[in-house]
Parts: C-alpha cells; sequence; structure tokens
C-alpha cells in the first residue's frame, strides 16, 4: 500500500489552515492571492488619490456612482459601495458641508433622501479619473490584454 506523501508547505499558506484537500489548498491559496492583489493596489490608489488630489478612495467612489448612476438613495448609494448606510451617511454629511454633493427629496417617498453631486463633485471627480486611472495602469503593466480578460471573464463568476 502506497502511502500519500504530504507536499511541502506552500510559503503563502503557512499561516493558513491545513486545508483537507487539493482543492481546498487551491481555494485557500486564491483567497490569499485576492487579497494580496487588492489590498496593496487599493492602498496605491487611495495614497496617490490623496497625494495628489486630497481626496480619498471612498469619495471618488461615491462620486464615481453618482456620475454612472446618477441621484439615488443613501442604502441604493451604500449597496454600490458596498458599505454600511450608516458610514455613508457620515461621509456624504461632510461631502455635503464642502460642496461636492446635494441632498433632495425624493418624489416617490418624501421621507426618503436622494444624493447627488454637485457641479463642484462631478468638476473634481473628472480631475480625479486620470491619477486613478495612472496607477492602475501603473500597477497591472504587467498583465497583457489577454490575461487581464481572462481574468474579468473568471473573477466575474465570484460576483455575479
Amino acid at each position: 500500500m502506497k502511502t500519500k506523501t504530504r507536499p511541502k508547505p506552500d510559503p503563502d499558506l503557512v499561516s493558513m489552515p491545513v486545508p483537507d484537500s487539493d482543492d481546498d489548498a487551491d481555494t485557500l491559496r486564491l483567497w490569499l492571492y485576492l487579497v494580496k492583489t487588492v489590498l496593496p493596489l487599493e492602498r496605491d490608489v487611495s495614497v496617490q488619490l490623496q497625494r495628489e488630489c486630497g481626496q480619498s478612495l471612498t469619495r471618488f467612489d461615491v462620486l464615481a456612482q453618482l456620475d454612472r448612476h446618477g441621484s439615488q438613495g443613501v442604502g441604493q448609494l451604500a449597496q454600490r459601495l458596498i458599505a454600511s448606510a450608516g458610514n455613508i451617511t457620515s461621509l456624504l454629511n461632510r461631502m455635503e458641508r464642502e460642496g461636492l454633493v446635494s441632498r433632495g427629496s425624493d418624489d416617490a417617498d418624501r421621507r426618503a433622501q436622494r444624493i447627488q453631486a454637485t457641479e463642484l463633485g462631478v468638476q473634481l471627480y473628472w480631475d480625479m479619473i486620470p491619477v486613478h486611472t495612472a496607477i492602475i495602469r501603473q500597477r497591472l503593466a504587467r498583465v497583457s490584454s489577454g490575461d487581464k480578460v481572462a481574468l474579468i471573464k473568471l473573477l466575474k463568476k465570484l460576483v455575479d
């Protein structure tokens, strides 16, 4: 009877629980690489936006969603940002004080408020796009166009 020898531990998985199967190991490795890829990229984009525009990545995302989808409720905006409405509310309050967004009543539900970008907010968003794009382009430069398309197709399976 042949005994299966356990392969040497993957250095990327040293701090991870021992997987029960090769599929589990691949799943854990995939998760680790997603985290190791996204978090530093997100940090770099955030630092660059703060440095060059004086704005956070979250503010950029708020303005991007308002630009893309127009006026919307706080809950809808929070869902698109994958954030809680409570966290977004305080951010929106600050952005409103700075003149980047405004609140209006919702014709369908007078209790609800709709958020929209002001002219200043729209201009700021469009000023931030080149900074946002440049850092992402720089960080993903080693990935070919074909690989980008393949990655998009694969990653969509996680969010669809």
